[in-house]
């Protein structure tokens, strides 16, 4: 079988404990994990496990703590998790099996909600399970069957250690949304994402409503600076819920854009009441405001960018 390198970004062991013990029962013969901390704790209780070698990267962003890890990998394969995130226990076997054949691909699946997690986390999963709030993403949380796809996270990733090299790797500028920007380089080197549900993590969510909220109008206002410089017409999507926002301002000048705001309202409360009927004021709610969010924080990322541009521009012009 191909040895597969299990690669772990954190800031301290303690934070991680639960993803490395998870990762040592899965039920596969040959894999290593190597974890990314801010400082090591020289008594730490993995020091004595084979499977386990610890690095101390200091405290850089988890994507320079990817590439480490990733030069220092001995497997064919590697396999990105989160600290706060821990493996099904047939997660590496499942994975193997797409890499039987002399395929380059990036192979991700759902990053689902613990069973242990609070209301508020169990919440944010339903919100970002539905299609009104994350559309095409909401398959993350969960689907029926396998499919090719335009980007898949971080927290549940594998792909042959020759591919990411061949990539360059994570973007070391990157801090938020560094997995959309490798995923985008990725396509255009016209290999395939493909996203399998069956290959899925367990992946705790931040409470709702500000928690989560704090981390949607990150992930928003960082958006447009990847999409900037990896433009494509697919990728409009991205800028819906901010058009959503435009149609609910304008609808008081233009009666006629109420009706895409009518008829998207009727659907998150159709999928509100299909998620959870007892907790469906809250999902609806919480799916409402992180659209909002998201669309305020990609305006306001993308007015910045832009005024970045602009003035880079004209700094270059008044050197010549």
């Amino acid at each position: 079988m191909k040895k597969i390198s299990i690669i772990i970004p954190c800031k301290t062991l303690k934070e991680a404990e639960k993803c490395i013990y998870k990762c040592l029962e899965l039920q596969y013969p040959n894999f290593e994990i190597i974890i990314l901390t801010d400082q090591i704790d020289q008594q730490n209780m993995f020091n004595n496990n084979i499977k386990v070698r610890i690095i101390n990267t200091g405290p850089v962003n988890p994507s320079i703590k990817r590439n480490i890890g990733v030069a220092n990998s001995t497997g064919e394969i590697i396999a990105f998790i989160d600290s706060d995130a821990y493996p099904e226990q047939n997660w590496l076997n499942t994975a193997s099996k797409w890499f039987d054949s002399d395929n380059h691909i990036l192979v991700g699946g759902p990053d689902i909600v613990p069973p242990d997690s609070n209301i508020m986390q169990r919440l944010v999963g339903y919100i970002l399970g539905s299609y009104s709030c994350g559309g095409t993403f909401a398959i993350r949380q969960g689907t029926k069957k396998y499919k090719e796809i335009q980007e898949i996270g971080s927290c549940n990733m594998f792909i042959r250690k020759e591919d990411f090299v061949k990539a360059n790797g994570f973007n070391p500028d990157y801090n938020i949304n560094e997995d959309s920007e490798f995923c985008f380089r990725i396509k255009k080197m016209d290999m395939k994402i493909i996203f399998d549900p069956s290959l899925f993590v367990w992946h705790r969510k931040r409470n709702l409503f500000i928690p989560h909220l704090k981390r949607i109008f990150i992930y928003g206002y960082y958006k447009p600076k990847i999409l900037l410089k990896h433009f494509s017409i697919e990728k409009l999507f991205y800028t819906i819920p901010s058009l959503l926002i435009f149609c609910f301002i304008f609808s008081i000048f233009i009666p006629v854009l109420r009706i895409p705001i009518f008829l998207y309202l009727g659907f998150v409360i159709l999928e509100s009441i299909y998620k959870n009927i007892l907790f469906s004021p809250i999902i609806m709610l919480g799916i409402i405001s992180t659209v909002i969010v998201y669309g305020v924080a990609f305006v306001l990322g993308a007015i910045n960018e832009l005024f970045i541009t602009y003035k880079i521009n004209k700094e270059s012009h008044l050197e010549i």
